[in-house]
Formats: structure tokens, C-alpha cells, sequence
């Protein structure tokens, strides 16, 4: 029997829906589907804190998930 894999926010528990990753080099963060293998470089989150992502001033993101976000996109 699988776990589902949850939201790497601590204290959250809820499934996670999405992926953060991100590179140092080009100031760049993306949002995408979680993909069907986990992956250590990766940062799963829940819909909720996924849809709430903000990147650093000076840092471009990119939210690539199918659905589209119910909050604000990823600005820097």
C-alpha cells in the first residue's frame, strides 16, 4: 500500500498537488504537476501553499501546473 505524499510545509498534512523546484544560478523558480515519481530536489506542496508561492525580489517564476492557480502568479 502506497502513502500519499503530503505537503513538504511543516505542521500542513494535506496530499501534495504540485512541485516547487527552483536554480540558485538563474534566479528561477517553476511550479509544475506533481510527477507520478518522487523526486529529493523537488519541493511538493498542497494546492493551497502551491497557489501561494511568491519568489524573491530579483527572481523570475514560472507556474506551469495544467490548472490554473486560484490565488495570484508567481511574481518577483
Amino acid at each position: 500500500m502506497d502513502r500519499p505524499r503530503l505537503c513538504d510545509r511543516p505542521a500542513c498534512g494535506t496530499p501534495a498537488t504540485a512541485c516547487l523546484t527552483f536554480q540558485y544560478a538563474n534566479r528561477k523558480v517553476w511550479l509544475d504537476d506533481l510527477p507520478d515519481d518522487p523526486d529529493p530536489s523537488m519541493i511538493e506542496l498542497c494546492t493551497y501553499h502551491a497557489d501561494r508561492v511568491s519568489v524573491p525580489l530579483g527572481w523570475s517564476g514560472d507556474d506551469r501546473r495544467a490548472v490554473e492557480p486560484a490565488a495570484e502568479p508567481l511574481a518577483g
